[in-house]
């Protein structure tokens, strides 16, 4: 009959074997759930860059500038997500994550969202000017905008200063006391106050389309520094021009509240 030290010796017998094979066996440490994919223009299915991607949980992420986004770590569940352009456009969507999930989902980005309107044809005619779409712009091979201006309306392009990294001058046709009336630069319907440096830091790549105004008369709706004309420029979707901010500034209101598990 076994005594009361031999059930002892047993017991810790059976403890040691059971530590042993935990330290052999260490638990496996959990697979984060991961959500990647695009952001993507609804109607012509190109990538829309710069979209912030809110998820009721607390989590963002931006699209780059292909419309690519990666996020890591996210809650399993159903998410309500806000989609969020830089001009503080916003659509949403709804998404059910399994745990340790990968995921890839392209979120499109409504018409109505990416500012779709009038063909370029249709602009070019009503224009009272000299109007140049996207495909125009790139095939002149140009390095900035400022370079096209200075190859299409050389005149409203002045001469540099000759200083160590100066900036040419813009020139209007309205000749004052004070000599000629710089022209009026407007990103997307935003007057710009330095303008020719804006036209030098941008790509024709990133614009939708140029309009330039060279009349007097033309330029009456931005005031008497209208005069020297108007160059018009309107960016491509998603591209961060100067009358838009980052996603993440944007102030959509309250939202956040868990959609209902569907039946």
């Amino acid at each position: 009959m076994m005594g009361k030290s031999g059930s002892l010796v047993s017991a810790l017998g059976a403890l040691l074997v059971s530590t042993s094979l935990a330290a052999q066996d260490p638990p496996r440490p959990a697979i984060p759930t991961l959500l990647e994919g695009l952001t993507l223009d609804a109607q012509s299915g190109l990538p829309f860059p710069n979209v912030q991607l809110r998820f009721d949980t607390g989590e963002r992420v931006t699209s780059d500038d292909a419309g690519r986004y990666f996020l890591e770590g996210v809650d399993p569940g159903y998410h309500r997500i806000a989609l969020v352009t830089g001009r503080c456009s916003v659509t949403f969507a709804d998404l059910e994550l399994a745990e340790a999930e990968i995921k890839q989902v392209a979120f499109q980005i409504p018409s109505e969202m990416v500012g779709i309107g009038p063909s370029h044809e249709e602009l070019k005619k009503r224009s009272e000017g000299a109007y140049y779409s996207a495909a125009e712009l790139q095939e002149m091979s140009s390095r900035t905008l400022l370079d096209v201006i200075r190859r299409v309306a050389p005149e409203m392009v002045g001469p540099q200063n000759g200083l160590p990294g100066a900036m040419p001058s813009l020139m209007g046709r309205t000749r004052t006391a004070q000599g000629n009336t710089e022209p009026v630069v407007v990103f997307d319907e935003v007057v710009v106050g330095d303008g020719v440096r804006a036209l030098g830091d941008m790509r024709p790549s990133e614009v939708y389309s140029l309009e330039i105004l060279k009349g007097a008369t033309r330029g009456w709706q931005y005031g008497t520094g209208g005069t020297g004309g108007v160059i018009k420029v309107v960016t491509t979707p998603g591209n961060l021009g100067h009358s838009v901010s980052p996603p993440d500034r944007c102030d959509i209101g309250d939202w956040t509240g868990r959609t209902e598990t569907p039946d």
